[in-house]
């Protein structure tokens, strides 16, 4: 753990995009690329969240699969903080949102990257900046 480095979660609807490709992916690679200055966080939960892609009919179409999943998963792992969640956060508008805020707060995240407008309404929670991955790239891609 290293406490000089940006501490960051990713919501999985951002996982979604960066498993579908585009510019989502293209900037999940520059962060992946910067790793001196960042550090991932996940939970077992936020794990659960993208295992689920796999059900779901849109990911299926996609081509999306447990073991296309499962190796993204290895890699996250690989590269990810693990934290361990006892905050029980409940705190936004809809409770499956609540994991990832009480992430954030027991990761001591800077940044929650999501698309959820619910989320991004919020703005900030205790320390975290709640922002749109672009906005993340958009503050830190120079350096």
């Amino acid at each position: 753990m290293d406490t000089n480095k940006i501490r960051i979660v990713i919501d999985p609807n951002i996982i979604a995009s960066v498993l579908i490709g585009g510019i989502t992916r293209e900037r999940f690679i520059w962060l992946l690329n910067h790793l001196d200055f960042f550090e991932i966080c996940y939970s077992d939960t936020l794990l659960q969240e993208i295992r689920h892609f796999a059900d779901v009919e849109y990911f299926k179409k996609k081509s999306i699969t447990s073991k296309k999943i499962e190796v993204f998963i290895a890699g996250f792992i690989s590269y990810s903080l693990k934290i361990m969640v006892t905050s029980k956060v409940k705190a936004g508008r809809y409770a499956n949102d609540y994991f990832l805020l009480s992430l954030c707060r027991d990761s001591k995240a800077k940044y929650l990257t999501t698309g959820d407008p619910d989320l991004l309404k919020i703005e900030k929670y205790a320390k975290t900046n709640i922002v749109t991955f672009k906005t993340f790239f958009d503050l830190f891609q120079l350096i």
